[in-house]
């Protein structure tokens, strides 16, 4: 809503602004969902995998290779929209 009213002012630099701001935080966020998935990704999918280790195992690995992943997707998420 506030890059609509910024764009259709014609504002490129408050445009700039928020897509810093945006980055900015959306990186802090993710900073942090990775680390905490990361670290506790075995607890978590030992929440929905149970006795199995071998799914278990590849639940943890493709958890963590989520994780990893999340700063890419939100640097594509916000540079969508601009």
């Amino acid at each position: 809503m506030i890059a609509g009213t910024l764009f259709g002012e014609g504002d490129r630099n408050g445009l700039e602004k928020l897509l810093r701001i945006s980055m900015r935080a959306g990186f802090k966020v993710s900073l942090i969902l990775v680390i905490i998935l990361v670290v506790f990704a075995e607890p978590l999918a030992t929440m929905y995998v149970s006795g199995q280790e071998e799914i278990l195992n590849l639940a943890v690995r493709g958890l963590r290779f989520f994780a990893i992943s999340l700063p890419f997707i939100m640097v594509a998420s916000s540079m969508a929209g601009y």
